[in-house]
C-alpha cells in the first residue's frame, strides 16, 4: 500500500496532458557550457566500463580532442548560477533528488534488482518537476522488477503508466499496462506518448532482434571486420529507434536514457540520426551523482 505523502516544493512546470513546454524555454541560452565538463568526465567513465566489457572501441563522440572540452573550462559564475537555477526548476538539484530518494524508500522499495532502486530518483524528480505525473502517459522500456514498482508508483499519482519488454517482469503488473514486445516495435503499439525512458538498458539491445548479426565478438581481441560490422549495426539500430520514438511521442515528447554509475549499458552514440528525425538533445549530470547522466532527446515542437 502506497502511503500518501505530500510533495514539498514547487508545483510542476506544466500539469496535465496539454502542450509540453520546450526545454529551450527553461534552460539558459548557454547552459551547455556549464554542464559539458562533468558530462564529458561521466561519459569517459561510462565509455571505459562499456569498452572494457565489450572488448571493443565504440568510437564515442566524447573524445578528449573534442573542442567543447576547452570551451567548458571558460564559464562565468553568472552562467553557473543561471544553470543551477534551471536545474532546480527541472528537479535535478541535490535537494529535490534527495527528496525522491526518501520518497522511493518510503513508498516504492529498498534494495534493488540490479542496482540501488534510488538510481530512479533523478529521473522521477525530473519527470514530476518538468511534466507532472497527473494525466501523463509515460513508458519504461525494459522495466524489470524495480521499474515495474516505479511505474506503479507513478500510476498512483495519476499517470497512465506503461511497461514494454520482451520478458514479463517478476513484479505484478496490476495497475499498469504491460506490452510484451521489443522496443524497436514500440510505435506499433503506442502513439501520443509524453515520455519514454530506459534504465539499465542492455549494452547491445539490437542482438536477437531485426538488427541482429552474428556475434563474433567473443574473440579477443575482436577482429576489425567485426568491429566495423557492429558499428554499422549500432548506427542502423539507433536510426530505427529515432524513427520509432518520433512516431510514438507527441510533439515535445521526451525519449530518455538514464545512465547509472558502474553499469554496462546501451548508450546513444549516433546523435545525428536523432537530430535528423526532429529531436533536440539535452543532457544532465545531476550535481554529486557521479557518472549518472539523464540523457534527454526532445521531439521538436
Amino acid at each position: 500500500m502506497i502511503k500518501k505523502i505530500e510533495s514539498k516544493g514547487a508545483q510542476p512546470i506544466q500539469n496535465g496532458a496539454g502542450r509540453i513546454i520546450s526545454l529551450d524555454e527553461i534552460l539558459p541560452k548557454d547552459w551547455q557550457l556549464y554542464e559539458l565538463a562533468d558530462y564529458y568526465a561521466a561519459c569517459d567513465e561510462i565509455e571505459r566500463i562499456t569498452e572494457s566489457a565489450l572488448r571493443m572501441p565504440l568510437n564515442y563522440p566524447y573524445k578528449e580532442n573534442n573542442p567543447n572540452r576547452k570551451i567548458a573550462n571558460h564559464i562565468s559564475e553568472m552562467q553557473k548560477k543561471k544553470y543551477k537555477e534551471a536545474l532546480g526548476r527541472l528537479g535535478l538539484d541535490n535537494k529535490r533528488i534527495n527528496r525522491y530518494c526518501d520518497e522511493i524508500e518510503e513508498n516504492i522499495g529498498v534494495g534493488g534488482e540490479r542496482h540501488e532502486i534510488q538510481y530512479y530518483a533523478p529521473l522521477l524528480s525530473f519527470i514530476n518537476s518538468y511534466l507532472g505525473f497527473r494525466e501523463r502517459t509515460i513508458v519504461e522500456v525494459g522495466p524489470g522488477r524495480d521499474g515495474t514498482k516505479v511505474l506503479k508508483y507513478m500510476a498512483s499519482k495519476g499517470t497512465n503508466a506503461i511497461g514494454l519488454d520482451i520478458d514479463i517482469p517478476e513484479e505484478s503488473t496490476e495497475g499498469i499496462r504491460f506490452i510484451q514486445d521489443r522496443w524497436e516495435n514500440i510505435s506499433q503499439h503506442l502513439n501520443g506518448i509524453d515520455a519514454i525512458y530506459a534504465v539499465y538498458m542492455h549494452p547491445r539491445p539490437y542482438l536477437g532482434g531485426a538488427f541482429n548479426f552474428e556475434d563474433a565478438l567473443s574473440l579477443f581481441p575482436p577482429v576489425r571486420a567485426d568491429i566495423i560490422k557492429e558499428r554499422k549495426c549500432r548506427r542502423d539500430f539507433d536510426e530505427h529507434i529515432a524513427i520509432e520514438m518520433s512516431k510514438a511521442l507527441k510533439q515535445g515528447g521526451l525519449f530518455m536514457i538514464n545512465y547509472v554509475p558502474d553499469d554496462i549499458q546501451y548508450t546513444i552514440n549516433n546523435l545525428d540520426v536523432f537530430k535528423a528525425n526532429g529531436f533536440k538533445e539535452c543532457f544532465f549530470v545531476p550535481n554529486h551523482w557521479t557518472s549518472h547522466i539523464v540523457h534527454v532527446m526532445q521531439k521538436r515542437l
